[in-house]
């Protein structure tokens, strides 16, 4: 085995060693790493910092994982860099809304002598992502020994950045016509929508403009068109349907978009 490869395995075992933070074993993703004091570095290169900034996001939000590497010898260290990511929650697989992240190509990697390499990525939560973290992965390979760092970005509950405004624009016994106007009241664009809402009475909707609108009992689940996907902040979509009643036209009272709670206009 080659010198550098003995010297990474001995860095490897360095976990938290007296405030040193080495290259982590494989395993279960580790909380997120504090800087190496470079006076202690040890071995062949170790991983200052692996951090998000921010730490805590909400869906629809971003943020950016840094890498630092501190260079423990007097000369240049050549390694590799596979980054990749993925998002849990509280059940099993792909939380729903969510996206499977694959891996980025290989990164060659220069590490000065004594000096420090650093490189982030941005991490992007989408707006319907029900996960509550999201763990990036460094896989580091030097010289044919590769090993996994992690670092884990907290993301809090939705809050409501959506307001509804459901219009009744014609009604006649048994028919109806409503309008459906949705409002972005967030500071980040809503890139894809799909609005959840239940009529008060018994209306079954037969045909909608502006939207995929489909119906299960008193829910009503409209999805927006190729064209109108992308609500920018302070912007509004608009959306028709129509449909038949029996014994009640009562209008819906609560709106879901994306999996959080909006406001009612």
């Amino acid at each position: 085995m080659r010198r550098d490869s003995l010297m990474l395995v001995r860095t490897v075992i360095l976990v938290l060693l007296g405030g040193v933070v080495a290259l982590l074993p494989a395993g279960p993703a580790t909380a997120q790493v504090t800087p190496a004091d470079a006076t202690t570095c040890t071995g062949t290169v170790q991983v200052a910092s692996f951090t998000f900034s921010p730490a805590t996001v909400r869906p629809g939000q971003s943020s950016v994982a840094t890498l630092v590497l501190q260079n423990c010898t007097a000369v240049d260290q050549q390694l590799s860099l596979v980054w990749y990511g993925s998002f849990t929650g509280t059940g099993t697989g792909v939380p729903q809304g969510c996206a499977n992240i694959d891996p980025l190509p290989p990164l060659p990697v220069t590490v000065p002598a004594s000096g420090r390499y650093s490189h982030g990525f941005s991490y992007q939560v989408p707006s319907s992502c029900t996960a509550t973290k999201l763990t990036a992965t460094v896989n580091i390979n030097m010289g044919g020994t590769t090993v996994p760092i992690h670092a884990v970005l907290a993301i809090g509950s939705a809050v409501p950045t959506c307001s509804v405004a459901y219009q009744r624009q014609s009604e006649w016994s048994g028919g109806f016509q409503a309008s459906v106007t949705v409002t972005n009241t967030g500071s980040a664009a809503i890139s894809g929508w799909t609005l959840v809402f239940a009529f008060g009475g018994d209306q079954m909707v037969t045909s909608a403009y502006n939207a995929t609108v489909s119906q299960s009992g008193a829910t009503v689940t409209a999805v927006n068109a190729s064209y109108n996907g992308l609500i920018a902040p302070g912007n509004a979509v608009n959306f028709g349907i129509g449909g038949t009643w029996h014994a009640s036209d009562a209008p819906p009272t609560a709106f879901r978009l994306n999996g959080g709670t909006c406001t009612t206009a």
